[in-house]
């Protein structure tokens, strides 16, 4: 049975990420919370159940520059990501990049360390018709801010994101995992494809079944975008999608597992058309964690706010 942890509950510009091909940790073992040097230009951000792989003293690159997140450990010490740089964007029509990009230590414990990293532009004028003229349309200086915070005994970190400008960035995961199963919870799915149940039927709307995960088949040979994961909702209508996802190769008992799901909701302002979603992309998966002031209803929130979790474990824990 696979199960992911809510209250248990990432990665942090820009030099010259080294390539992890083939390359193994050792497995993991609980114990202190630990930020160590990896590489050189790199933080190994770590409790023993999980790792995750933070841009060291990052620099604006143009196009080039890091995102906070770069990879993923899974406790047999396998990489998620094979070496590919994860790079923050947003318009790819008008792409703006980065002033400045500034790391700094919140906190360091052996139970407890928080890293913020914080990145400065200088934003253009948003002038979609339904929102121009509204306050935050304007052009001037813009800031993202991501803060990772990671506890002793926890197998995933919460990822908090806020900020007064638009973002992605892909996150690889794939490649001590070998995907090709996922699960979600949330209310109802819209064919059996893209949600089923464990006898096999349609994964039916909350008030008419058991609480349960909906099981999906991923096919690493078609490019797709999944919907975002559901953030806080009091009515919690999430169709083909949930509140928290889990991949997984479905073959053996104790193979890796990655998750992501939402974050504390006193930490979400104006959280929608943001968040994270399940990217295939020639042939692999990856996590787009993501940021709009515009949502896809015309809504407009000048600035947001919102958190996530990643979780890394196993099938079998």
């Amino acid at each position: 049975m696979i199960k992911i942890l809510f209250y248990i509950p990432v990665l942090f510009g820009c030099l010259t990420v080294q390539s992890q091909n083939n390359k193994t940790n050792s497995p993991l073992t609980a114990g202190n919370v630990t930020l160590t040097d990896h590489d050189g230009n790199q933080y190994k951000l770590a409790n023993g159940l999980c790792a995750f792989l933070l841009p060291k003293n990052p620099i604006p690159n143009g196009e080039n520059s890091l995102a906070p997140i770069q990879n993923i450990i899974y406790k047999d010490g396998k990489y998620g990501n094979d070496g590919e740089p994860v790079y923050i964007k947003n318009d790819s029509r008008n792409p703006v990049y980065p002033v400045t990009i500034k790391t700094s230590i919140q906190k360091q414990t052996s139970d407890e360390i928080i890293i913020k990293t914080r990145y400065t532009f200088n934003r253009p004028a948003f002038t979609y018709d339904d929102v121009k003229g509204k306050p935050g349309t304007e052009a001037g200086p813009a800031e993202i801010i991501s803060t990772v915070q990671l506890k002793r005994g926890w197998k995933s970190a919460l990822i908090e994101f806020e900020g007064n400008y638009d973002f992605y960035f892909d996150l690889p995961f794939n490649t001590g995992l070998d995907l090709n199963q996922a699960r979600y919870n949330g209310f109802n799915s819209s064919s059996v494809e893209e949600g089923r149940e464990p006898d096999g039927k349609q994964y039916r709307a909350a008030h008419e079944r058991k609480k349960m995960d909906a099981t999906i088949d991923i096919d690493n040979y078609k490019d797709k975008e999944y919907p975002r994961l559901h953030l806080w909702d009091p009515h919690g209508a999430a169709t083909d999608t949930g509140h928290y996802w889990q991949f997984y190769n479905k073959e053996g008992k104790n193979n890796n597992l990655f998750g992501v799901y939402a974050g504390r909701t006193s930490k979400a302002e104006g959280a929608r058309q943001c968040g994270a979603k399940l990217i295939m992309r020639k042939g692999q998966p990856h996590i787009r964690i993501f940021l709009s002031r515009r949502g896809d209803d015309a809504s407009w929130h000048p600035r947001k706010c919102f958190e996530i979790g990643l979780f890394v474990s196993t099938k079998k824990t």
